[in-house]
Protein backbone atom coordinates (compact mmCIF):
# COMPACT_ATOMS: atom_id res chain seq x y z
CA UNK A 1 0.00 0.00 0.00
CA UNK A 2 1.18 3.17 -0.54
CA UNK A 3 1.89 5.77 2.53
CA UNK A 4 2.26 9.03 2.92
CA UNK A 5 4.02 9.68 6.40
CA UNK A 6 3.82 12.94 8.67
CA UNK A 7 7.47 14.07 9.18
CA UNK A 8 9.01 16.80 11.06
CA UNK A 9 12.49 15.71 11.38
CA UNK A 10 11.95 14.23 14.85
CA UNK A 11 12.24 10.85 16.58
CA UNK A 12 8.76 9.92 16.21
CA UNK A 13 8.39 10.59 12.76
CA UNK A 14 11.88 9.18 12.11
CA UNK A 15 10.18 6.06 14.16
CA UNK A 16 7.33 6.01 12.23
CA UNK A 17 8.73 6.03 8.67
CA UNK A 18 10.75 2.99 10.23
CA UNK A 19 7.54 1.13 11.07
CA UNK A 20 5.93 2.15 7.84
CA UNK A 21 9.18 0.61 5.79
CA UNK A 22 8.42 -2.72 8.20
CA UNK A 23 4.92 -3.37 7.38
CA UNK A 24 6.10 -3.02 3.64
CA UNK A 25 4.13 0.61 2.62
CA UNK A 26 5.29 2.10 -0.21
CA UNK A 27 5.96 5.51 0.57
CA UNK A 28 4.43 7.73 -1.95
CA UNK A 29 5.44 10.95 0.20
CA UNK A 30 6.92 12.82 3.28
CA UNK A 31 4.57 15.28 4.61
CA UNK A 32 5.78 18.70 6.55
CA UNK A 33 3.73 20.64 8.69
CA UNK A 34 5.19 24.40 8.03
CA UNK A 35 4.21 27.06 10.25
CA UNK A 36 5.86 29.73 8.79
CA UNK A 37 6.43 32.41 11.10
CA UNK A 38 4.81 30.94 13.73
CA UNK A 39 6.45 27.91 13.44
CA UNK A 40 7.85 28.13 16.95
CA UNK A 41 4.72 28.84 18.14
CA UNK A 42 2.81 26.23 17.09
CA UNK A 43 5.31 23.27 17.11
CA UNK A 44 8.04 24.71 20.18
CA UNK A 45 10.82 23.92 17.59
CA UNK A 46 12.76 25.76 14.68
CA UNK A 47 11.23 25.14 11.07
CA UNK A 48 13.10 23.03 9.03
CA UNK A 49 11.21 22.56 5.65
CA UNK A 50 14.23 23.69 3.32
CA UNK A 51 16.37 20.81 4.96
CA UNK A 52 14.26 18.21 5.37
CA UNK A 53 13.16 18.69 1.52
CA UNK A 54 17.24 18.42 0.83
CA UNK A 55 17.34 15.09 2.79
CA UNK A 56 14.24 13.80 1.54
CA UNK A 57 15.49 14.84 -2.13
CA UNK A 58 18.60 12.90 -1.69
CA UNK A 59 16.97 9.83 -0.03
CA UNK A 60 14.78 9.44 -2.87
CA UNK A 61 11.33 10.40 -0.97
CA UNK A 62 8.98 13.43 -2.62
CA UNK A 63 8.25 16.08 0.15
CA UNK A 64 5.28 17.67 0.46
CA UNK A 65 4.93 20.92 2.42
CA UNK A 66 1.53 21.93 4.00
CA UNK A 67 1.06 25.66 5.10
CA UNK A 68 -1.08 25.48 8.70
CA UNK A 69 -1.34 28.30 11.30
CA UNK A 70 -3.24 27.41 14.22
CA UNK A 71 -5.89 25.05 15.24
CA UNK A 72 -4.25 21.79 14.52
CA UNK A 73 -6.61 19.83 16.80
CA UNK A 74 -10.04 20.96 14.62
CA UNK A 75 -11.69 18.88 12.81
CA UNK A 76 -11.75 22.01 9.62
CA UNK A 77 -7.44 21.70 9.78
CA UNK A 78 -7.74 17.66 9.57
CA UNK A 79 -10.12 17.69 6.54
CA UNK A 80 -7.90 20.31 5.18
CA UNK A 81 -4.98 17.73 5.34
CA UNK A 82 -6.60 14.88 4.30
CA UNK A 83 -7.63 17.40 1.03
CA UNK A 84 -4.18 17.94 1.14
CA UNK A 85 -3.16 14.53 1.19
CA UNK A 86 -5.60 13.24 -1.58
CA UNK A 87 -5.04 16.23 -4.19
CA UNK A 88 -0.70 15.96 -3.47
CA UNK A 89 -0.48 12.49 -3.14
CA UNK A 90 -3.29 10.51 -5.31
CA UNK A 91 -3.06 7.16 -5.03
CA UNK A 92 -2.02 7.21 -1.56
CA UNK A 93 -4.04 4.52 1.19
CA UNK A 94 -2.71 5.41 4.21
CA UNK A 95 -1.52 7.94 6.39
CA UNK A 96 1.92 7.09 9.10
CA UNK A 97 1.85 9.56 12.19
CA UNK A 98 4.19 9.55 14.78
CA UNK A 99 1.47 10.00 18.15
CA UNK A 100 2.46 8.11 21.11
CA UNK A 101 1.33 7.33 24.47
CA UNK A 102 -1.97 8.94 23.65
CA UNK A 103 -3.31 11.44 26.34
CA UNK A 104 -6.75 10.82 27.34
CA UNK A 105 -7.78 13.83 26.27
CA UNK A 106 -6.88 13.39 22.97
CA UNK A 107 -8.39 10.21 22.04
CA UNK A 108 -11.00 11.59 20.78
CA UNK A 109 -9.26 13.59 18.73
CA UNK A 110 -7.66 10.81 17.10
CA UNK A 111 -10.85 8.83 17.03
CA UNK A 112 -12.23 12.09 15.30
CA UNK A 113 -9.01 11.68 12.62
CA UNK A 114 -9.87 8.22 11.72
CA UNK A 115 -13.35 8.91 10.55
CA UNK A 116 -12.40 12.16 8.68
CA UNK A 117 -9.60 10.27 6.95
CA UNK A 118 -11.88 7.40 6.74
CA UNK A 119 -14.14 9.43 4.39
CA UNK A 120 -11.74 10.35 1.65
CA UNK A 121 -10.78 5.90 1.68
CA UNK A 122 -7.17 6.83 3.86
CA UNK A 123 -6.43 4.66 6.71
CA UNK A 124 -4.78 6.35 9.71
CA UNK A 125 -2.07 4.42 11.10
CA UNK A 126 0.09 5.06 14.43
CA UNK A 127 2.15 2.65 14.90
CA UNK A 128 4.08 4.48 18.09
CA UNK A 129 0.81 4.39 20.14
CA UNK A 130 1.64 2.09 22.94
CA UNK A 131 4.59 3.16 23.27
CA UNK A 132 5.70 5.34 25.65
CA UNK A 133 7.91 8.52 25.52
CA UNK A 134 10.99 6.42 27.44
CA UNK A 135 10.40 3.04 25.00
CA UNK A 136 10.82 5.40 22.12
CA UNK A 137 14.10 7.22 23.52
CA UNK A 138 15.01 3.84 24.38
CA UNK A 139 14.32 2.49 20.68
CA UNK A 140 16.25 5.42 19.46
CA UNK A 141 19.59 4.42 21.04
CA UNK A 142 18.90 0.35 20.33
CA UNK A 143 19.04 1.96 16.40
CA UNK A 144 21.86 3.67 16.83
CA UNK A 145 19.73 6.69 15.21
CA UNK A 146 21.75 10.06 15.82
CA UNK A 147 18.89 12.62 17.37
CA UNK A 148 19.92 16.54 18.18
CA UNK A 149 17.85 17.99 20.94
CA UNK A 150 16.36 20.66 19.38
CA UNK A 151 13.92 21.91 21.89
CA UNK A 152 13.00 22.16 25.62
CA UNK A 153 10.53 23.27 28.15
CA UNK A 154 11.72 23.81 31.45
CA UNK A 155 14.66 25.38 32.86
CA UNK A 156 16.01 22.25 34.45
CA UNK A 157 16.37 20.53 30.76
CA UNK A 158 18.09 23.38 28.99
CA UNK A 159 21.75 21.98 29.72
CA UNK A 160 20.40 19.30 27.27
CA UNK A 161 19.50 21.86 24.21
CA UNK A 162 22.10 20.97 21.07
CA UNK A 163 23.07 17.77 22.48
CA UNK A 164 22.55 14.25 20.73
CA UNK A 165 20.29 11.32 22.77
CA UNK A 166 22.49 9.10 25.12
CA UNK A 167 20.99 7.36 28.04
CA UNK A 168 21.66 10.45 30.27
CA UNK A 169 19.22 11.90 28.66
CA UNK A 170 16.75 9.36 28.49
CA UNK A 171 17.00 8.66 32.17
CA UNK A 172 16.53 12.88 33.17
CA UNK A 173 13.37 13.02 30.43
CA UNK A 174 11.57 9.78 32.06
CA UNK A 175 12.49 10.91 35.51
CA UNK A 176 10.32 14.17 34.82
CA UNK A 177 7.22 12.09 34.40
CA UNK A 178 6.46 14.95 31.06
CA UNK A 179 4.90 13.87 27.46
CA UNK A 180 7.19 13.66 24.50
CA UNK A 181 5.95 17.22 23.85
CA UNK A 182 8.05 18.93 25.87
CA UNK A 183 11.14 18.02 24.31
CA UNK A 184 11.84 18.58 20.25
CA UNK A 185 14.31 16.71 18.23
CA UNK A 186 16.00 16.37 15.13
CA UNK A 187 17.81 12.97 13.58
CA UNK A 188 20.46 13.81 12.34
CA UNK A 189 22.15 10.63 11.49
CA UNK A 190 20.38 6.81 10.84
CA UNK A 191 21.43 3.43 9.72
CA UNK A 192 18.24 3.94 7.66
CA UNK A 193 19.09 6.82 5.56
CA UNK A 194 22.77 7.22 2.69
CA UNK A 195 22.77 10.71 3.93
CA UNK A 196 23.30 12.24 7.44
CA UNK A 197 22.88 16.16 8.60
CA UNK A 198 25.51 18.90 9.68
CA UNK A 199 24.35 21.25 12.00
CA UNK A 200 26.48 24.29 11.09
CA UNK A 201 25.15 26.87 12.91
CA UNK A 202 22.30 27.40 15.53
CA UNK A 203 20.91 30.70 17.64
CA UNK A 204 19.13 29.33 20.60
CA UNK A 205 16.02 31.06 21.02
CA UNK A 206 14.23 31.12 24.88
CA UNK A 207 10.72 31.16 25.23
CA UNK A 208 7.77 32.20 27.49
CA UNK A 209 7.32 29.15 28.61
CA UNK A 210 10.44 28.59 30.32
CA UNK A 211 11.83 26.71 27.55
CA UNK A 212 14.65 26.91 24.32
CA UNK A 213 14.86 25.74 20.99
CA UNK A 214 17.79 26.34 18.59
CA UNK A 215 17.09 28.30 15.52
CA UNK A 216 18.59 25.91 12.73
CA UNK A 217 20.84 28.78 10.40
CA UNK A 218 23.43 27.26 8.35
CA UNK A 219 23.37 23.05 7.45
CA UNK A 220 24.47 20.76 5.25
CA UNK A 221 23.25 17.29 4.08
CA UNK A 222 25.68 14.91 2.76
Amino acid sequence: MKAVVLYSGGKDGHMTLLRALDEGAEIAALLYLDGGRNHPKLFHDSRKAALLKELARKEGYRFLSMKVSGGLKSDAFLERMRDFIKDKAPGAGAVYMGVTDELPEENAMHRSMAGIFRQCGLKCRFPLLNSSFGEVLSEVLEKKIQTLITGVIGTESCGYLGKTVDKRFVRHAVGLLRDSNWFQTLVIGSPAFRYGIRIKKTRRIDTAEEGSYLEILDWEVG
